[in-house]
């Protein structure tokens, strides 16, 4: 049976509604996305999340698949973000998630959104199929990394040279850039963490001469880091065991790390920590700018 659906804007949809058909949607996927409603409702403002640039497909006035979308102005324009797309599965098959690009993306074009960005698992190749069809072009490939915090709390290292470990404030964030080993991915940006700045801690590293040469932003809560950045490998240890003793998580995590970068990949390899997704990162201009 082929079930009517209409689309639209999100703006009319609660925030239960939102996170109930969420849930549902992501039952089966590949990574479990079983948010409670609290973490949701931050994941939503870490990403941006515009609901009325953001599309739902409806049966029945019921919500059965939608595109989050998150908007941010960046370069002079503005920048959108696909924070997550799915349909409920008794009804996938109906092409719904084509027919919903389409919808955003004329959505976003009306908008006067310039460009489009989203990840995409590896294996996930419906979904990569979908996009690339839709003209996303691939531009950069990330891992997400995690380990049980008592393996960092249980790890030494012969360090040399000497640290101060400081407590740093969100302002710092910018500031911090110039010590990036590289750029931060959508929800590792700078406006991102901003969003949710109150459930995060910060701390920086000073060298002898009181230069900032490392400096970290995570969720104690959950053990997600959201910035570590540094040049140095031994202060890549000192921030995440400091990390790891101040956070109450089980596991600690980094989602996005891009495979180019020139020391995270290796540094967290060697403090016990394994890759346990890989995505692609990809884009798609929408406008000439």
């Amino acid at each position: 049976m082929i079930n009517r659906i209409e689309f639209s804007a999100l703006e009319g949809c609660s925030l239960q509604e939102l996170h109930q058909c969420f849930v549902r949607a992501f039952g089966d996927y590949q990574v479990p996305m079983d948010l409670p409603v609290e973490r949701f409702r931050s994941m939503l403002a870490r990403n941006g999340f515009e609901a009325t640039l953001s599309a739902g497909a409806f049966c029945d006035g019921q919500l059965v698949g939608f595109v989050f979308n998150g908007v941010r102005y960046y370069a002079g324009g503005k920048l959108a973000y696909d924070s997550g797309t799915a349909v409920l599965p008794k009804f996938r098959g109906q092409e719904i998630a084509t027919r919903l690009m389409a919808f955003t993306m004329e959505l976003l074009s009306q908008a006067g959104v310039y460009g489009y960005v989203l990840e995409c698992i590896e294996t996930n190749t419906k979904a990569l199929s979908l996009y690339q069809k839709n003209g996303f072009r691939r531009t950069r490939y990330f891992t997400c990394w995690q380990t049980e915090r008592r393996t960092l709390l249980t790890k030494t290292m012969d360090i040399q040279l000497q640290y101060q470990i400081k407590e740093g404030t969100p302002a710092e964030l910018h500031e911090a850039q110039n010590i990036l080993s590289s750029y931060p991915s959508w929800q590792n940006s700078d406006s991102a963490i901003l969003a949710i700045s109150t459930q995060m801690k910060y701390i920086k590293l000073t060298d002898g001469q009181g230069k900032t040469i490392g400096f970290a932003a995570w969720d104690p809560s959950s053990g997600s880091i959201a910035r570590l950045a540094t040049w140095d490998g031994d202060a890549v240890f000192r921030l995440l065991q400091h990390i790891a003793c101040h956070s109450t998580a089980p596991r600690i995590r980094m989602v996005n790390v891009d495979t180019d970068d020139r020391l995270l990949p290796s540094a967290l390899e060697g403090l016990g920590f394994s890759v346990n997704v890989r995505q692609i990162e990809m884009f798609k201009f929408l406008q000439e700018r």
